[in-house]
């Protein structure tokens, strides 16, 4: 079985927050900063747009409220939400490994991926559970 085809999962993201963000411009470059990443930017526009990153600043609790509404009264995707807001907030936001980075200008300070790395993270752990049942 192709696991690609074998099961549905909850979008992350409303579709008209992924589209207001994609048709977004990047930000401009800053003088002596390397390019921000179209990727990272999407993730904190949507983040923005959600309201779970206001002022660069994380908001936990409307993370896990705006995941939680996306998959509605399920209990099994309601548990694995409140595991992976937790566990990817305490790694990937609690964590600010890129902080060093934009010190040495090694990435841009604009759109910082702490907010890709958020929902790549909370994405990955709902795949898995997703998968779970076909590869025990």
């Amino acid at each position: 079985m192709d696991p690609r085809n074998c099961c549905q999962m909850p979008l992350l993201l409303p579709q008209p927050v992924v589209q207001l963000c994609m048709k977004r411009p990047i930000p401009p470059l800053l003088p002596e900063e390397v390019d921000p990443l179209p990727y990272n930017c999407l993730a904190e526009c949507s983040l923005n747009v959600t309201r779970i990153l206001m002022m660069k600043q994380f908001r936990v609790e409307q993370a896990r409220k705006v995941l939680l509404a996306r998959v509605g009264n399920d209990p099994a995707w309601t548990e694995v939400i409140e595991r992976a807001v937790a566990r990817c907030y305490k790694q990937q936001i609690l964590n600010s490994f890129y902080l060093q980075d934009v010190a040495q200008n090694r990435i841009s300070s604009q759109c910082v991926p702490s907010s890709a790395a958020f929902m790549g993270c909370v994405f990955a752990i709902m795949y898995r559970r997703m998968l779970l049942p076909l590869f025990p």
